[in-house]
Order: structure tokens, then sequence, then C-alpha cells
């Protein structure tokens, strides 16, 4: 990639409606500014995300490298002290500089706690070679992690493992969107399954999501929203948190009352066909 462009700014936006009238199609957006706040010509960066904090900061985050999916991805985290004016970039989480510890780093998304601590979701994979193979259709094996800040995004933790108890011979599962905080004791991080190198058949994709009680410290609850052994549908995204496009095709949760709608789109390995909804009980 000849230049990295990551626009956040844009994110900045005026909404002229309610809720209720955006989701029935009335309501209209106004981009109020927007603009570059990450550009280097060495390598790419992808998959962004931005979090305005309680002041005047907000953060952004994303994983950086040769390509989407290479060995060399770890994460760098930019801060802005003026709501998206102006921006610095801290570089990177992993002591200041790429990582050499086997892994690749990637989809970062951050979450403020309310005792004051940042949490940041991300996947790491393997490294030794492409995330995807493409002959066998299997992926890296990645490791779903959180890390911690008490000092507003400065520094980081060390990464915390979040297993998910799938067979590791069958499945793969990588962290597939924000994490949501749906109570105090009751935290959601979603997830997609593929399958490893050396599984040999079609992938089992499912689409769910582990639940802690603890705020983090331990994911014993695992549920599986929408699961596909026969490897002919795509369920994309899995339980996506928030709007973000994966692969082409949209995938959207909200919560209203005591429910948590998750919509997200399904198809053949050719293309999309439909959405599919579904209403889980908080």
């Amino acid at each position: 990639m000849d230049e990295v462009l990551t626009k956040l700014r844009n994110l900045a936006i005026t909404m002229t409606r309610g809720p209720e009238e955006q989701c029935r199609g009335n309501g209209a957006l106004t981009i109020v500014d927007q603009g570059v706040i990450s550009s280097d010509s060495s390598r790419g960066a992808f998959m962004p995300a931005l979090t305005p904090l309680p002041d005047v900061t907000w953060l952004a985050c994303q994983h950086v490298g040769e390509g989407l999916g290479t060995p060399d991805n770890h994460i760098e985290r930019l801060r802005s002290t003026d709501q998206g004016k102006s921006w610095s970039n801290q570089g990177s989480i992993h002591g200041g500089k790429q990582p050499r510890d086997g892994w690749a780093y990637r989809g970062p998304q951050i979450s403020a706690v309310p005792d004051g601590r940042l949490v940041m979701t991300a996947t790491r994979f393997e490294s030794n070679g492409l995330l995807f193979n493409t002959e066998s259709e299997a992926l890296q094996r990645p490791e779903m992690l959180l890390f911690w800040s008490e000092n507003l995004g400065r520094t980081w933790s060390d990464p915390q493992v979040v297993p998910h108890g799938l067979p590791a011979d069958c499945y793969t599962a990588n962290g597939a969107g924000t994490m949501l905080q749906l109570a105090p004791d009751r935290w959601m991080y979603p997830f997609e399954t593929w399958k490893p190198d050396g599984h040999d058949g079609p992938p089992d994709q499912k689409a769910g999501a582990l639940f802690s009680r603890d705020k983090g410290k331990s994911w014993s609850e695992l549920v599986v929203v929408a699961d596909d052994p026969s490897g002919a549908r795509q369920l994309p995204g899995g339980a996506h948190a928030d709007r973000l496009r994966e692969a082409g095709r949209n995938v959207l949760a909200r919560r209203r009352s005591a429910h948590l709608f998750l919509v997200y789109g399904a198809g053949d390995h050719a293309h999309e066909v439909g959405a599919v909804v579904v209403v889980l009980n908080r």
C-alpha cells in the first residue's frame, strides 16, 4: 500500500433525527468534519476504531503491517485531546515496537469500563505464514485477547487470553466486534469460528459470544447464535456489536429493553443471499 489513509474524524456526525426515526429511514446524517489522522507510506493500517472518553480525549486504534493479514501485524494507538481536531500517533502498544513473539495482532477495539480503566479486545494469530491459506481454506490458529490500561491508554498490560473452550483441532475462534457491557456483571465478547490448518473438510462456522460475570476476569459462558456445520453457508462477523463491514456484509447488534438484537449477512461461498435477525434475552 503506497499510502495509508485512516479516516476516523468523519465519524463526528450530527444526527438530526432521534434513534427511532433513524431506524425507520427518516434520519439525516451530516458530516461536520473529516480528515486523515494516520498516514505512513511504509506500511498499511487496517480495521481502525475510535473511542471517545468522558472528557475531550478521543482514542483510536488500528493494526498495521505490510498487509491486512500478514505476519508483521501489530497494534498501535492514536490520541486526540481536542475531540478529534488534531491527533498524535503514540505507536505500538507492544512496548513501542513490533513484537517478535511469534504472533500477529489484529482487529483492536477499545472500551471504557466503569472503574475508570480501559479494555482493548483484539485477536492474535500464529505468524508462521499468511493468515489465510487459499488452497486449504484454513486459518492460522488465533487467540482472543484483552489488554488493560489504567492510565487512559498511555500504556497497556500484557495480553490476557480469553479461552473459548471449543476443540482446537476443529475450530479457530477470533473476536468479531465490540465487546458489549450489558450490565455491570454481564459482559459479552462476540466471536466467529473457522477451521485451523490440519482440519480436513469444510469449516463448521459459528457466530456466537462469550460472557463474563466478573468484569472480564473469566469467560465461562458460551452462546452460539448461529451454526453451519455443513460449511455451505457463510456467517460472517459472528455476533458483531455496533455496525461495521466485514467482507462486504453489514453486521449490526443493538440493545433494546431486555433483548439483544443481532443482525448479520448470510450467504454461500459466492455471494450474500440475505440477512438474518436473531433476538436474545439478556
